[in-house]
């Protein structure tokens, strides 16, 4: 804006760096953005983005080109990741990948690590119906993959025939290392923080 004073301008600058760039980026998706110009010069200048801090990616591309000003056309290049899914030094960000970003970093700690972990191993596309999809399958938070079994049998989420199923099993008639091998069919597992594990049901 010509009627900005350099003085308004560094004040708006540095408003949009505290906003969308960050040094806490195990919180945050975040990607390093550099630019291929820079690289090439022996450059590795750029800044850690938090993807969640968007609302589109107009505004995304808006501070990017912000901060590498110095570039009348800069070809991004994004050198390092933490907490994005299927990344690569060229990838493309879009609306449907702002507004993904945003609902995860919504998440709590450890559903985040569990989301991310599910929809990065089913190859799931990334726009804003992935997370529902990914809610469709998840189980829960629980101490053991045995503990999770359990819940099953005791809340009569699985049975397997048996009349009296629940009662054998209380009473130590159901091999359980059997019943665990006949789930790992139907539900898999992914660990995270405080040594727990995430169940999604295939």
């Amino acid at each position: 804006n010509p009627n900005l004073t350099e003085l308004e301008l560094n004040k708006t600058a540095n408003e949009l760096y505290s906003k969308h760039s960050t040094t806490d980026i195990d919180e945050y998706p975040c990607l390093y953005v550099g630019t291929y110009r820079k690289y090439n010069n022996g450059s590795i200048y750029g800044t850690w983005v938090n993807l969640s801090s968007f609302e589109n990616a107009e505004e995304y591309y808006r501070y990017i080109k912000l901060v590498h000003s110095d570039e009348e056309v800069p070809e991004y290049m994004y050198q390092d990741e933490c907490n994005i899914i299927n990344y690569s030094e060229c990838m493309s960000i879009n609306d449907d990948t702002i507004a993904f970003y945003k609902e995860l970093n919504e998440l709590q700690k450890q559903e985040k690590e569990a989301f991310k972990q599910f929809i990065e191993g089913r190859g799931y596309e990334i726009n804003e119906n992935t997370i529902e999809e990914a809610r469709d399958h998840f189980h829960g938070i629980y101490d053991t993959k045995k503990d999770f079994y359990e819940s099953m049998v005791f809340d009569g989420s699985f049975n397997p025939g048996y009349e009296n199923f629940k009662e054998l099993y209380d009473n130590g008639w159901i091999d359980e290392e059997r019943l665990e091998t006949e789930l790992d069919f139907e539900f898999t597992s992914y660990p995270v923080s405080n040594y727990q594990v995430a169940m999604f049901h295939d």
